[in-house]
This record gives C-alpha cells, structure tokens and sequence, in this order.
C-alpha cells in the first residue's frame, strides 16, 4: 500500500501542473465573460493617452482591470496550496507580494477611470511601490531567502551575501523588482501584447524551476501554471481588437510575479533574456527622454515605448504581438541554456 500511496502521490504532483492549468483557463474565462459586461455596464473603461498613436483613441472606453481575469485563478490557486501546505514560505512571501502590487495597480486603474485620467501620482505610486518590494525583501529575509545568487555561465556557481554586502544586494534588489514591475507595465500597449509575451516567459521559467519543484516546495509550479492558464484565457478576451485591457492591475503583478519567481530561483539576471521585451520596452523610454533632452528636442523614436515606433512605422498590432513573442520565445531558449551552463 505504500508503494501504490506513494505512485499516486508522485504522478499527482507530476500532472498537477497540467490540471491546474486547464482549470486556470476555465476559471480565467468564466470570469472575462462575467466581469466584462460588468465594467461596460459600470462604465470602467480606460482612457487612452491623447499624446499617444491616433489609433488608439477609437479604443477609449474600452474596460480595464482586466487584470482581474487572470488573477481569478492564481488567487484560487495560491490559497488551495497554501491551506494544504504545499507552499514554502519565500513563495507564500512571492503571492502576498504579487497581489499587494495588484492592489496599487487596482488603484491607479480605479483613479484614472474614476477621478484623473494620470491616475496616482508619481510620489504615490513609487513610494506604495517601494514600501511593498521592502516588505517583499524583509520577509525574504525572514525566511533565509535573501542569501545570494547564482553567477551566470559559471557551472551553477553560488556566491553568498554576507557582512556589509548584503547592503549592496539589497539595494540592488529594490532597484530590480522596482525597474521590473514598471518595465512590464511599459509592455502594455497593444492588444494582447503583454499577455503573450509573459505566457511564454512563464512557461520557460517554469522548466527552469522543475527540479525545484521535483526535490522540494520551494518554487510552487501549480502557481506559475494559473498564471499562464489564467493568462491564455485572457488573451481570447484581449487579443485585436480587445475586449478588455490588463491595466495596470495586471501588469504590476505579473512584474513583480516574474521578477519575484527568478529571484527566488537566485537568477534574477535572467529577467535580461526571459524578460527581454520588458527591458527593450524600458530601455526604449530612457533612451528617448535622454535622447530628447541631450539635443533639445530630437527623437530616436517616433514614439516610445517601441511598439508604438513599430505602430507609425506601419506595423499592425498583430505583427507586433507575434514578432515579439517569437523574440521572447527564443530569447527563453537561450536563457534555458545559460542557466544550465
């Protein structure tokens, strides 16, 4: 009896993962086509930016906190694993961190739809955001999570933060989750951009995390996978022309849920390749703004982010979801074999 208890415990969890994502994609759906007549009805729609491509203003009043969709599942999720004891505390620290992103991203949707269109100001939403990456890292630490990392192309090589350079990691830590979440927030721009993109990252950083998940609880795949089922019912609601957008509710927590898994995987430098179209997004700004004031008032850009650069350059919305997607699909192969190097 022990060995047939112990079978079906280990083929359970190996087809967990896959159980949980078609019940992601259900609950994700059943929810898109609840919530959206909801927000229509409540007139919850966004408020496209006026400085931003022309065509996108056809698209004002179309609902946001689509987020929610997607977020449906992994909330389910994350509290069944946690009631049955199947998550380790840095990743029961990684939910509560994701969905406190969520609830600032909640806000700032709610402002804009509701009182200004600017949403929360920039002292807002960068002092909420900074107190919950603190409160983020302070549990990691807790937990015996804030240890190190794994040095790139180095044969899995550890190197432990110890004494005074634990200062260092830290700020280097805040500095990380910070850029991240904003940068994948940039990534949202065009119909069904950003879901696609964090899809596929999601799946590749979950191969990465199976002997994790073989050995022990400490990186929890059932969670990852109601994200990325909860993300692909979401896409049938978002993709061109959208029904509904992420917002910022979204996008937040899946930056902080993709920054936050590959920092407790003790890769963060893979968010480079996985996270590849979120650091072109980001990257594209600054070179922009800098650009811009350097030389009183040029651009290299048509427009920032790039995806709207590739918009008034005559690309449609769909060649620009599956140009970047396959960028990120590949950029994850390459991420897969350096991690293993």
């Amino acid at each position: 009896m022990n060995v047939i208890s112990s079978f079906s415990i280990a083929a359970f969890k190996n087809w967990q993962p896959l159980l949980v994502l078609l019940f992601s994609i259900a609950v994700a759906y059943l929810v898109g086509e609840f919530l959206i007549p909801v927000l229509r009805r409540d007139h919850l729609g966004q408020r496209v930016r006026e400085d931003g491509p022309q065509s996108h203003l056809k698209k004002t009043g179309t609902p946001t906190f689509g987020g929610a969709i997607f977020l449906a599942p992994f909330v389910l999720v994350f509290v069944y694993q946690w009631a049955q004891a199947r998550l380790a505390p840095p990743m029961i620290a990684l939910g509560f961190f994701t969905l406190a992103m969520a609830a600032i991203g909640f806000a700032d949707d709610y402002v804009k739809v509701r009182i200004r269109k600017e949403g929360l100001s920039v002292l807002q939403k960068t002092l909420s955001t900074l107190l919950v990456i603190a409160a983020f890292l302070f549990a990691l630490h807790r937990f015996d999570a804030l240890d190190g990392f794994y040095l790139p192309f180095a044969g899995k090589r550890f190197i432990a933060v110890e004494g005074h350079w634990i200062i260092l990691f830290v700020a280097f830590a805040v500095f990380y989750h910070y850029a991240a979440s904003h940068a994948v927030n940039l990534c949202d721009g065009v119909d069904g951009l950003c879901g696609s993109v964090t899809s596929v990252a999601l799946l590749f950083i979950g191969m990465l995390a199976i002997p994790q998940f073989a050995s022990s609880n400490l990186i929890d795949l059932p969670l990852n996978f109601s994200l990325i089922g909860g993300l692909l019912a979401f896409l049938i609601f978002n993709h061109h022309p959208a029904k509904i957008f992420m917002g910022d509710l979204g996008s937040l927590a899946l930056g902080a849920y993709v920054s936050g898994l590959l920092f407790l995987l003790k890769q963060p430098w893979l968010f480079l390749l996985f996270g590849v179209i979120y650091v072109i997004e980001i990257a594209s700004v600054l070179i922009q703004v800098c650009y811009f004031k350097y030389t009183g008032g040029k651009r290299i850009f048509k427009m920032s982010p790039i995806h709207h650069h590739f918009e008034l350059s005559n690309w449609s919305e769909m060649k620009i979801v599956t140009v970047f997607t396959m960028i990120t699909l590949f950029a994850s192969l390459i991420a897969l074999i350096a991690a293993r190097i």
